[in-house]
């Protein structure tokens, strides 16, 4: 080979190894490259749902003591979110804030009780961290979220009572049913999509079991209605007012009949606080309605309240008393799982000063039972508004 062809060879093998190095640093860069937008496309979106370096208020509930029962609690919580976003909320957006709850004590404790297994209070902790929106966090992990005073955050001390009452206590606040009837759905429905804990199944798996007999005798499909007793220590009547009839508070066999359609076809289940024995008496006395009652076993070793609510809310017809929140979570959390609204019943007879006369009505066939304004006399009771 010629000098002259050798260099052009040598040119030719030179330029092809620096195409190819080109090529390689090329090919590095973009798969680089493409690997940090994948990173960084990650680290946005997790921070999107939940940054911290962006909450600038810490509202904090469950440090002081409990207010009412177990129910009365969780709607504590319900309105603890509700004024974290209204005040630190995006109004057209909610998934948009720049406050988060952190719950502690009895407000932890609940949420953990009805859908955790174990006691693992930190796996709960950080399963409430995966919530789209993140508006719920366990007050000891502040700290490593980076949301304390140290951080430049503001605390918020929310006290149990101040908590449920907010949101009648704000009535005048511009917020729509609709944008309530959304937040119930985002928190309570991700709690319930996570599922139940199992031992607040376990009643309701014995009392399906009890029901067998009775769906195989009578040919009955495998539904059943639930009652939902509530004396309120003596107060029902009261509660309810002078305006309603107060069958709901002594749910007669008539009053039942009547919610039923006339007949019995399935099984009724009867739960309540057990103050009032004379609704249980009555109804097992009746003909029609006795021989299909089923009274869950109570006991120290059954989780209460959540193995009743559980019952409740896994039925197919939901008979409860206006004025127990009891009654309302329950209702709620039925419409969250996909329950037809109208099949949760809180009383069937209204009363229209206008007209002056009973006619039968069907409440929050299309809500949460949340409060329509133009029918106040209906649901103006500050218990039905979650």
């Amino acid at each position: 080979m010629g000098l002259h062809n050798k260099n052009i060879f040598l040119l030719l093998l030179l330029l092809l190894l620096v195409l190819n190095l080109k090529v390689a640093l090329y090919y590095k860069v973009e798969l680089n490259t493409e690997d940090s937008k994948l990173k960084l496309q990650n680290k946005i979106f997790v921070h999107t749902a939940f940054d911290p370096r962006k909450i600038t208020h810490v509202y904090h509930l469950g440090g002081s003591p409990a207010f009412g029962r177990s129910n009365n609690q969780i709607i504590s919580i319900f309105h603890a979110v509700d004024k974290m976003l209204d005040e630190q909320g995006d109004q057209a957006n909610d998934h948009h804030t720049t406050g988060v709850v952190a719950l502690s004590g009895w407000a932890f404790g609940n949420l953990q009780s009805i859908f955790h297994n174990g006691g693992n209070s930190s796996e709960f902790a950080l399963h409430l961290e995966q919530f789209r929106p993140t508006w719920l966090v366990h007050a000891d992990r502040l700290e490593a979220l980076g949301l304390t005073e140290s951080h430049n955050k503001t605390n918020v001390q929310l006290s149990a009572s101040e908590a449920y009452y907010y949101r009648w206590d704000n009535i005048q606040k511009v917020v729509t049913p609709q944008l309530i009837e959304k937040r119930r759905h985002i928190l309570w429905g991700q709690l319930f999509q996570r599922g139940a804990a199992d031992r607040n199944l376990v009643l309701y798996n014995s009392v399906r079991e009890s029901m067998e007999s009775k769906w195989e005798s009578q040919g009955w499909d495998k539904n059943y209605v639930t009652i939902h007793s509530r004396w309120l220590e003596g107060e029902c009547e009261q509660r309810v007012g002078n305006h309603l009839p107060k069958d709901e508070c002594h749910m007669t066999p008539s009053y039942i009949k009547q919610i039923m359609g006339g007949s019995i076809d399935k099984p009724i289940v009867f739960i309540g606080d057990g103050q009032n024995q004379k609704v249980l008496k009555n109804l097992k006395a009746d003909k029609e309605i006795g021989p299909a009652l089923v009274v869950p076993p109570n006991g120290p070793e059954v989780p209460q309240p959540w193995s009743d609510m559980m019952i409740a809310i896994m039925g197919d017809v939901f008979i409860g008393t206006r004025v127990s929140s009891f009654a309302v979570v329950i209702g709620l959390s039925r419409v969250i799982r996909g329950e037809d609204p109208k099949s949760n019943y809180i009383y069937t007879g209204g009363y229209d000063p206008s007209i002056d006369e009973k006619q039968n009505v069907t409440v929050c066939e299309s809500c949460l039972f949340l409060c329509n304004q133009s029918l106040s006399h209906l649901c103006g009771s500050r218990v039905i508004s979650i």
